[in-house]
């Protein structure tokens, strides 16, 4: 949690690329991440979304 909200507050793109890739491995069938973690990871990515949008609005 205390990286995530580091890369969350000072590169939210990274964070994005970060987990896009994570979900790319499970699609890809390189990573059999449990229902709870797939959860998180879209709950991150919906978070980092709202910020980047946040950033570029401006």
């Amino acid at each position: 949690p205390e990286v995530y909200k580091w890369m969350h507050d000072e590169n939210p793109f990274a964070a994005m690329n970060m987990v896009k890739i994570l979900e790319e491995a499970i699609a890809r069938e390189m990573w059999d991440a449990d229902d709870e973690m797939k959860e998180k990871l879209e709950d991150i990515y919906m978070d980092l979304e709202g910020k980047i949008e946040e950033l570029t609005d401006r």
